[in-house]
C-alpha cells in the first residue's frame, strides 16, 4: 500500500482513533460487525461513488451527493438511489424486488449459476437474503444498458420457465380429463 491517498486516509483514521479514544473505537467495531450495518455503509459509499462519477461526467462540476435519511435497509438505499437517478434506481429496485419475491432466480444456487454464466461477480453468501444483496450490489456501478440487458435475460428465463410449467400443467390436466 504505497499510494499516497491510502496513506493519507490511514493517517486521518489514526487521528480520529486518537481523538475519540478506545471506547468509541470498540463501539464502532461492534457496530461494524453487524452485517446489516456493514451493507448499509457499503451501499452508501457506492452510492456516493456513483453519484460523484455521474455528476462529474455530466456537468464537469462536482455536486454534493445527498444521502438518504432512512438508509437502514438495503432496499431503502436502493430507493435513495432512485431519488437521485430515476432510471438506475428503478432498474435496481425491479431487480431487487424480483429476487426478493422469487420472480427471478428463486434459489441461491440459481443465483450463483446465473452470476457465473453471465460473468458477474461470484456469489459467495450463504443465505439467500445475503446472496440477493451481494447480487444486486454488483449492479450498483454497472452501466444502465447492461442492467437492462441482464433484467431482460432474467425476464426471458422466467417467461420460458412459466410457459414450460403451463405446458406440463396442460398435459397433466388433459390426461386426468381423458382418464375420467
Amino acid at each position: 500500500m504505497n499510494k499516497p491517498k491510502e496513506l493519507q486516509l490511514l493517517t486521518e483514521i489514526a487521528k480520529l482513533l486518537e481523538k475519540y479514544g478506545p471506547d468509541s473505537c470498540e463501539a464502532l467495531a461492534i457496530l461494524l460487525s453487524n452485517e446489516e450495518m456493514t451493507q448499509t455503509i457499503i451501499v452508501t459509499l457506492l452510492q456516493n461513488i456513483v453519484l460523484k462519477a455521474k455528476s462529474v461526467s455530466h456537468n464537469n462540476v462536482e455536486q454534493k451527493p445527498q444521502v438518504s435519511k432512512n438508509a437502514k435497509t438495503f432496499r431503502s438505499s436502493l430507493v435513495a438511489i432512485q431519488e437521485r437517478d430515476s432510471d438506475r434506481g428503478t432498474l435496481l429496485l425491479q431487480l431487487f424486488d424480483g429476487l426478493q419475491n422469487k420472480q427471478f432466480l428463486p434459489t441461491s444456487r440459481e443465483m450463483k449459476t446465473f452470476a457465473e454464466d453471465n460473468s458477474l461477480v461470484p456469489i459467495t453468501a450463504k443465505s439467500r437474503k445475503s446472496a440477493i444483496n451481494q447480487f444486486v450490489k454488483a449492479f450498483l456501478t454497472m452501466p444502465i444498458h447492461e442492467i437492462k440487458s441482464i433484467l431482460k435475460l432474467l425476464e426471458e428465463k422466467t417467461s420460458i420457465e412459466n410457459s414450460s410449467l403451463e405446458a406440463w400443467s396442460s398435459i397433466i390436466l388433459n390426461k386426468t380429463a381423458d382418464i375420467k
